[in-house]
């Protein structure tokens, strides 16, 4: 009698039952078993997902209808991790609750003008016990009340002002409820 040939993998798995789970999945997964799937994630992608998620919070408490209801371009909305200012600003004739200046620059200790301006009262209606001179001077106690706004918002605590602060701030200082 003639023994029919057994393919290397069929043999391998027979001479060594305890090593089945080496191989290729599909070929040596036995009949009628489910493959699991393992998702990995590089470090890289799990920081970059801690940076996408208080935009996408922030998009989707928008979109929900908690809050200020606003409108958001249609460019925007293909971008959501990505927000931007422009996506949190009151549209035209919506009411600001603060109306020093429609620009948004990157302000930091030393910065002066009516931006800075804007930032302070943002602070003073965003959050409870904030009393910061709305003078014009982005100095110390506007750097401290800008960082603990910054760890109530859950973004980058750094004293600045920047992209990702102007929208939480203007998102916050114009709702009705004051959340931190």
């Amino acid at each position: 009698m003639t023994q029919t040939p057994v393919s290397s993998h069929i043999r391998e798995r027979r001479e060594r039952p305890a090593d089945h789970h080496r191989g290729s999945p599909s070929v040596m997964r036995p009949l009628g078993r489910k493959r699991t799937v393992v998702l990995r994630m590089s470090l890289v992608e799990v920081m970059d997902m801690r940076r996408v998620v208080p935009g996408v919070a922030l998009v989707a408490s928008l979109a929900l209808g908690g809050g200020t209801a606003l409108a958001v371009p249609q460019s925007a909305r293909s971008e959501a991790p990505r927000a931007t200012v422009s996506a949190a600003l009151p549209e035209h004739g919506s009411v600001d609750v603060c109306n020093f200046t429609k620009q948004r620059p990157t302000l930091k200790t030393g910065s002066s003008g009516s931006a800075v301006q804007q930032a302070q009262c943002y602070l003073n209606n965003a959050m409870t016990g904030t009393d910061v001179d709305v003078d014009g001077d982005f100095g110390p106690v506007t750097e401290s009340a800008t960082q603990r706004f910054q760890r109530c918002a859950g973004i980058t605590v750094d004293g600045l002002v920047g992209a990702q602060t102007w929208s939480f701030l203007v998102f916050w200082a114009n709702s009705s409820n004051t959340v931190c």
